[in-house]
């Protein structure tokens, strides 16, 4: 069993530690979640119903100091402490200003 910094460094792409809510939708399922990790491809979250691994969903995410964005993504796995997400493309929505 590999530790989790052995396990970081076999990444192909670095991580960013944050704390994000967000909201996933995943079929007829609309989930908050909290965002626990991130990168351009991918992302770790904090989600209390377990996904299926191949799931599609959208993740709706506002970064601080950022714009609304929405990602497709697909469920790599799922671990005790979240699910990781693959980017499968992004689109930037605008923000109401009201």
């Amino acid at each position: 069993m590999l530790t989790d910094r052995r396990q970081r460094n076999l990444r192909r792409h670095p991580r960013t530690r944050v704390n994000w809510p967000a909201i996933l939708e995943a079929g007829t399922r609309v989930l908050q979640v909290e965002i626990l990790n991130v990168s351009p491809w991918g992302a770790k979250v904090r989600v209390e119903d377990r996904l299926l691994e191949g799931t599609i969903a959208r993740l709706h995410l506002t970064p601080p100091r950022g714009r609304l964005v929405e990602i497709q993504a697909m469920v790599r796995r799922t671990d005790d402490d979240g699910s990781a997400l693959f980017f499968l493309n992004t689109v930037q929505a605008p923000v109401s200003s009201g």
